[in-house]
């Protein structure tokens, strides 16, 4: 990003047909989206969340409470 705003040639190298690696995601059918491997952010990540917003981008993020817990000795965590 920065050497871009800088005015240097930027190329983007990518295999696939949309950028993003296994960050990406894809929808196998009408409104069905599943990411093609397991990614998430951490409210902790503030210089991916602060490029994030340079890029516009801050008003899609979505915060949300796991879901998940680990069982250990019979005690859900």
């Amino acid at each position: 990003m920065r050497l871009g705003r800088s005015g240097d040639r930027v190329t983007v190298i990518e295999r696939e047909s949309l950028p993003g690696g296994l960050a990406a995601g894809f929808q196998p059918a009408d409104g069905l989206w599943l990411e093609k491997f397991y990614h998430h952010l951490f409210r902790s990540d503030t210089r991916a969340i602060a490029m994030i917003e340079q890029l516009g981008l801050g008003d899609r993020l979505e915060w949300r409470e796991p879901v998940t817990a680990t069982l250990h000795i019979g005690r859900p965590y």
